[in-house]
């Protein structure tokens, strides 16, 4: 799934005055449609005033998604719950990570973090 086209198939999402910025690896990806989805459903039929994701990206190795406007409070519960999710996916694969910091914080699993490391220890 190419996450620009999440405004076409989520248009009530993403109703901002710019397009979103979405800036996340692709392991993250998954997180994201499933949030979207479960958000589209749980809003009230038709349009909601006000309400629109205007980010979607990564922060301190957790998703962080910053949205502007009227929700619900389970629109805020889905939110934080995929954002708390994230911090236990690899964010490159999508397989389980865990929070890595080195002077960088990432949420790598086992693998992608080795792989990390010989791209590092290559380059430099």
């Amino acid at each position: 799934m190419m996450l620009h086209s999440l405004p076409f198939l989520y248009p009530r999402l993403f109703l901002g005055k710019e397009p979103p910025s979405i800036t996340i690896s692709e392991g993250w990806h998954r997180l994201v449609l499933d949030m979207c989805t479960a958000i589209d459903a749980a809003l009230p039929n038709g349009m909601v005033e006000g309400f629109y994701i205007e980010s979607i990206k990564e922060k301190r190795a957790r998703l962080s998604v910053s949205y502007h406007g009227t929700y619900t409070p389970q629109v805020e519960d889905i939110i934080d719950a995929i954002e708390d999710l994230s911090t236990t996916v690899c964010e490159d694969c999508g397989e389980t990570g865990r929070q890595r910091t080195d002077g960088w914080m990432r949420c790598l699993c086992d693998f992608c973090e080795k792989e990390r490391l010989i791209r590092l220890k290559r380059a430099g």
